[in-house]
């Protein structure tokens, strides 16, 4: 399966970047929710729902394995769950990509080709 990669999934990931770059944890939290959203929306159990109805519907399919909706719960979390269980500021961001990559793995290898992910990629490893 091709896939174009959807313009605001790159706008989105350009949001993050600039969110882990200057350290507002809300705001990489925020794009991590979105980047789930923009990249799994075309998918049809998906389609018209937006990015916190996503994972929310991720969170509680049980025909999924556990650590997936172990992730997706985990960024339904707010602020202070993630400050109260030490999340770092990166933590949404990764947990986003594994999220994308377990239901849509093509969706996360046509990113990773994109100047847009480089970006990100870079700013995660600074940021270790």
């Amino acid at each position: 399966m091709s896939y174009a990669v959807n313009p605001q999934l790159l706008a989105e990931i350009l949001h993050t970047v600039e969110a882990v770059r200057i350290g507002n944890s809300g705001r990489v939290r925020v794009c991590a929710r979105r980047m789930v959203g923009f990249a799994l929306e075309s998918l049809a159990d998906y389609n018209g729902i937006n990015a916190m109805g996503i994972l929310n519907r991720i969170a509680t399919d049980t025909s999924l394995p556990a650590d997936i909706r172990a992730d997706a719960s985990t960024l339904l979390q707010g602020i202070r769950d993630y400050a109260a269980e030490g999340f770092g500021n990166t933590t949404p961001v990764k947990t986003a990509l594994r999220l994308i990559s377990a239901i849509r793995p093509d969706i996360l290898l046509c990113l990773q080709q994109s100047d847009e992910f480089k970006q990100l990629d870079h700013e995660l490893s600074i940021k270790r």
